[in-house]
């Protein structure tokens, strides 16, 4: 090939960067400029280049990891969607029959007297009496004014325990907790309460039993929806964030090895 640089001419790359004289014709990288190829005779460099950051094509099937890898990554979030629906769905459910329970009609029990509620075996019920604004009234009895017996299908229950720590609001009425108990049996579960000492009658009822336990269950399968949320599209988009990177960088990586093979001669 013709047009040589001839010694000491400008674009010459410097002796001691010449191919050796055995080294055949062919494209070389040019040492003057990163960015072309230059052509070697056999003998000297020529003035004929070509760009070497031309545009190069890449078979996009050889970018590692796969396309389908996204699918994957999707694949968390996902998952984070359906928990938390499930979730939602619980708690919604469990919100719902706790306020069914706590806004059932209360039984009323006069005491001395007897009241009788039907209950499944196991079930929790607490005997509540009504509170007065203070100065509108008698104060309302405590536990230890009353001494209550429970009896069901299965026979006596064990002593209704002391609870005086829980109140319920119904519409204008507002009650205060004295005693829990627990049905011994399915079915009629006769309660019995009397003053422990002389008097008028007390008014009394019996009520749902508010468990601490139900109403944290809820929250907890609130917040359980949201760190599902969170932890699904977290871990998914993490992973479709190192896909993409190791894309790009397998596509880059291909991308220089198709610039470094020179042009045909």
């Amino acid at each position: 090939m013709a047009d040589r640089i001839s010694p000491g001419s400008p674009g010459e790359p410097p002796p001691d960067r010449q191919p050796p004289s055995g080294r055949p014709a062919g494209w070389y990288l040019d040492e003057q400029s990163q960015h072309q190829w230059r052509w070697w005779d056999g003998a000297a460099w020529t003035r004929h280049t070509a760009p070497r950051w031309s545009p190069v094509t890449v078979d996009r099937r050889r970018i590692r990891p796969r396309a389908w890898w996204f699918g994957l990554a999707a694949l968390p979030a996902a998952l984070g969607v359906a928990g938390a629906v499930l979730l939602v769905i619980a708690a919604v459910d469990a919100g719902s029959r706790a306020v069914s329970h706590l806004t059932a009609p209360l039984v009323p029990l006069q005491a001395p007297g007897s009241a009788t509620v039907n209950l499944r075996a196991g079930d929790t019920r607490t005997i509540y009496t009504p509170t007065t604004p203070p100065g509108a009234g008698p104060p309302s009895p405590g536990s230890a004014d009353l001494r209550c017996q429970v009896s069901g299908p299965g026979g006596p229950a064990p002593p209704p325990s002391i609870n005086e720590g829980a109140t319920l609001e119904q519409g204008s009425s507002h009650y205060r907790s004295l005693f829990d108990f627990t049905a011994p049996g399915g079915g009629a579960t006769r309660v019995t309460c009397r003053p422990t000492a002389g008097g008028g009658a007390l008014s009394l009822a019996i009520g749902p039993h508010i468990e601490v336990g139900e109403i944290l269950g809820i929250v907890a399968r609130a917040f359980g929806a949201f760190g599902a949320l969170v932890l699904g599209f977290g871990v998914g988009g993490g992973l479709g964030v190192l896909v993409g990177v190791m894309r790009d960088r397998s596509e880059r990586r291909l991308r220089e090895e198709s610039s470094s093979t020179p042009p045909a001669a």
